[in-house]
C-alpha cells in the first residue's frame, strides 16, 4: 500500500470495500473503515488494537 499514493489507496480499498480482505504492512495506514482491525506481531506473539 505505501507505493500508492493516497489517491490510488483510497480508490483502491474502495473497490474492495465489500469483501473480506487482509493488507500485511510495516507501517500504519491511516484508511477510513469501521470494521478494520489491527493486529500488531512482536516476538512471534499477536496483539489485536
Amino acid at each position: 500500500m505505501s507505493e500508492l499514493d493516497k489517491i490510488r489507496r483510497e480508490s483502491f480499498l474502495e473497490d474492495v470495500k465489500d469483501t473480506q480482505i487482509i493488507i500485511t504492512c510495516t507501517d500504519n495506514l491511516e484508511i477510513k473503515n469501521e470494521n478494520k482491525k489491527i493486529f500488531y506481531v512482536q516476538n512471534g506473539k499477536i496483539e489485536n488494537k
